[in-house]
């Protein structure tokens, strides 16, 4: 009876141990796939048809320049268009920068919507208002 327990004991010591490498095995294989993109922050000071647009992304190095358009690709759809460029005469190294960006668009001050690409790449944002008279 002693050499029964004492074969259990070993049968679910080792069915354990696989158990748990398999799950840390799986989960930082899963975790390398299903990394989460936090969204860029935008602060929209909206007043009667404006929207003054703030925030800070980052950009590739310091030699990068962040320049910012408006475009309406739908009614109510604004796109905020942020593109690069590149300073041809700096050595720069290859950390990341922040560039801040402030531009104003006139729309209705209810009812629209924000999207925007970073060098023609969608990019997740979320756009937090705050309404003054």
């Amino acid at each position: 009876m002693t050499e029964v327990m004492w074969r259990l004991l070993w049968i679910s010591t080792i069915s354990v141990f696989v158990a748990f490498a398999t799950f840390v095995f799986v989960g930082s294989i899963l975790s390398t796939y299903t990394k989460v993109e936090q969204p860029l922050m935008i602060f929209s000071n909206v007043s009667q048809g404006q929207h003054h647009l703030k925030g800070a992304l980052m950009v590739p190095s310091q030699c990068h320049t962040l320049h910012v358009t408006i475009q309406e690709p739908s009614r109510f759809v604004y796109l905020v268009d942020f593109k690069t460029w590149v300073e041809p005469n700096r050595d720069c190294s290859k950390e990341s920068a922040v560039r801040q960006f402030e531009t104003v668009v006139f729309a209705p001050s209810v009812g629209v919507s924000f999207i925007a690409t970073l060098d023609g790449k969608p990019l997740n944002i979320q756009v937090l208002e705050e309404f003054t008279k």
